[in-house]
């Protein structure tokens, strides 16, 4: 990972709260800037105090917000970000045992049960989730990702849609495009998959959205299209744990066929070589 992906990340998953907090101690330090070089000369030493001021307080209020996520959390989340999926569910819900978790604690156990195949658990927490922080773009998202995987599609393009109005990332058009390609959406889902096929997205994201754009274009195969799904083939693998993941929902099913669909396109292109 470059250092510039690092950060990007970083930024990613902070709370919502905190970003926007930086965002807004970051203009008003450019506020105080421009301040300190067009007040006359006696008065501006009296914007860098205040400068000296800000970066102090925004150093308290995010190691404030670092520490609320306390050490239980930390440790989950690291053992959710390891594929270590069980001793993250066992942390949090020893946890929930002492005392109630919040809204990025119960994301986190939400999205952990999903990965784990167990998505009515996560769908009742995930719910949890979102009431207790609707405008928090993760809860609404993991959400949306529980419920695309139960075959609820446009709520899921719902919940999806929300998490983008709310500052998550814009490589998620994938999977607002995904789900609305599962609800039917045909004009809604050939634009955001159009939209998110002009992004860098994971291997993965990429290789579903370039396939369901051709799927809705409805194109003869062609080395064109066969080039694009090569060059981002070893996605299949995520696609393959995903539907014997949710192989007990239409979910799973679906993603049975597309499957099947890319890897027949993929030996169609070997063959006519």
């Amino acid at each position: 990972m470059t250092w510039q992906q690092y950060l990007k990340a970083g930024w990613r998953n902070l709370p919502g709260g905190m970003r926007r907090f930086l965002i807004t101690a970051v203009l008003g330090a450019l506020g105080l800037v421009v301040l300190a070089f067009i007040l006359p000369v006696e008065w501006q030493l009296l914007p860098l105090l205040a400068l000296f001021g800000l970066f102090v307080v925004v150093q308290g209020v995010v190691l404030w917000m670092l520490w609320r996520q306390g050490p239980a959390f930390r440790r989950a989340r690291r053992a959710y970000l390891a594929g270590d999926f069980a001793e993250a569910v066992r942390i949090l819900e020893e946890r929930q045992e002492t005392d109630a978790l919040d809204a990025a604690e119960q994301t986190l156990l939400g999205n952990t049960y999903r990965q784990m195949g167990r998505l009515l658990e996560s769908e009742r927490i995930l719910r949890k989730a979102f009431e207790a922080a609707p405008d928090e773009p993760f809860p609404a998202y993991g959400l949306g990702r529980t419920l695309l995987a139960l075959g609820q599609y446009e709520e899921a393009a719902a919940l999806i849609t929300r998490a983008l109005s709310r500052g998550a990332d814009v490589v998620i058009l994938a999977d607002l495009g995904h789900a609305q390609y599962r609800a039917g959406l045909v004009e809604d889902a050939e634009q955001t998959l159009e939209e998110a096929g002009r992004l860098t997205l994971d291997p993965p994201r990429a290789l579903m959205t370039r396939y369901l754009l051709w799927r809705l274009s409805g194109q003869p195969v062609d080395q064109t299209l066969v080039a694009r799904l090569e060059r981002y083939d070893h996605g299949l693998d995520f696609w393959r744990a995903e539907a014997a993941r949710f192989h007990d929902s239409p979910y799973g099913d679906a993603l049975t066929e597309d499957i099947a669909g890319i890897e027949r396109v993929l030996a169609q292109g070997r063959h006519d070589e």
